[in-house]
């Protein structure tokens, strides 16, 4: 079998990490032969759809071919529809997409301040509208032309139910990546000077949907010894949300305990996930979380606000997360406290069970599986013009 793979977006960023691996993991199955292609998109709508259409007729020879799609992956607003048209359009062999990022309809919504005046609800309708209508409408063209579309958690696919088309949706986790054994945890801590200190580590890019500004005001709160690290550099647009966060903790007078550490390399992070006393998952809501993941892979403590994603995982792996709630800073503070007293250094046997049933082999297994099923169907994709 032939499957093809389209790589956008930067290397480094977790949705082209996620296709990669899972091509790199489908390439070691015995019988199986890669075509792989990067589409670059420049943000004109026209040299973007040629691009496409490039990188489509390049898949074409697979059997089967694997896209991922998130809401800014193709572009910005209707920006994003006429690359994603015209790869749709011109790619012969069906199609599979992954859908990233699959969040509530309105997830802010509790949060949110809700205008008073008439105007003020019609200036937030239409700028909900302006936000949503791009997504759906792509998210509507790949049910009408895919083959299948894959999300990653039961939750994520109940959210997707009112598309015209939902029954082509499968739900196959998001894998834990392998990963070397840590360095040892004492030699860690000393390296990054933490040795006295309780760590307590958040990680990966920094957007406000993660949490971070909760987290700082729960941050006088926590235990004196405690060090929370930030462990990533802001996501692109978001640098100013975390220089307020930052103002914060030390107007609080807590920013002693606030280290961020900016953009993290894999020897950087080994250290930081062996040094960690305690992962803090504080994501208001969520999608499939490749941070997660990868604590997962480190067998450290979580502590997660109580989504439904948690207990997906707690049915596979029972007692494998500590949850907060309400979603309030003195919640949280004493969750943390908790799992900190609970915390023994050593890893959770509870994750074991979860690296390996998810691991990336047995995930990328679950992918090659659907591939054929719909290789065997015979024809081209359905739906589009090719």
């Amino acid at each position: 079998m032939k499957v093809g793979y389209l790589h956008l977006g930067e290397r480094r960023h977790g949705v082209n990490r996620y296709g990669r691996l899972l091509a790199e993991a489908a390439g070691t199955f015995p019988g199986v032969a890669l075509v792989e292609e990067d589409l670059a998109l420049s943000g004109s709508a026209r040299e973007d759809a040629r691009a496409a259409r490039r990188a489509a007729e390049a898949l074409s020879k697979a059997d089967v071919v694997h896209l991922q799609y998130n809401r800014t992956l193709w572009g910005e607003g209707f920006g994003q529809l006429a690359p994603l048209r015209a790869f749709t359009d011109y790619c012969a062999a069906p199609l599979v997409a992954t859908l990233h990022d699959v969040y509530p309809r309105d997830p802010w919504r509790a949060w949110r301040k809700q205008p008073k005046s008439l105007g003020g609800k019609i200036g937030k309708w239409l700028k909900d509208v302006g936000r949503r209508l791009p997504a759906n409408r792509a998210v509507s063209l790949l049910f009408e032309r895919c083959a299948a579309l894959l999300v990653c958690f039961e939750a994520e696919r109940e959210r997707l139910l009112g598309y015209h088309g939902h029954e082509k949706l499968r739900v196959i986790g998001h894998f834990v990546e392998p990963r070397a054994d840590l360095p040892d945890r004492g030699a860690a801590r000393r390296v990054l000077g933490v040795e006295a200190r309780r760590v307590v580590t958040v990680l990966g890019f920094i957007p406000p949907r993660k949490g971070y500004d909760l987290v700082v005001d729960a941050l006088p709160l926590l235990p004196p010894d405690a060090l929370l690290v930030f462990a990533g550099a802001p996501s692109p647009g978001n640098e100013r949300a975390l220089d307020k966060w930052v103002r914060r903790a030390r107007k609080s007078g807590a920013s002693e305990r606030l280290l961020v550490t900016g953009y993290v390399d894999e020897e950087t992070l080994s250290l930081w996930l062996a040094a960690t006393d305690l992962a803090l998952c504080p994501f208001r809501f969520f999608s499939a979380s490749g941070s997660l993941a990868t604590w997962i892979s480190s067998g450290r403590p979580i502590l997660c606000h109580a989504l439904p994603q948690v207990e997906e995982y707690r049915r596979v792996a029972e007692g494998a997360f500590a949850t907060f709630s309400p979603y309030t800073p003195e919640a949280l503070a004493r969750a943390v406290a908790d799992a900190l007293e609970r915390a023994s250094g050593l890893p959770d046997p509870a994750f074991l069970t979860l690296k390996e049933r998810f691991a990336l082999p047995a995930v990328a297994a679950e992918h090659l599986a659907l591939f054929r099923e719909i290789a065997g169907r015979g024809g081209t994709r359905a739906g589009g013009g090719a």
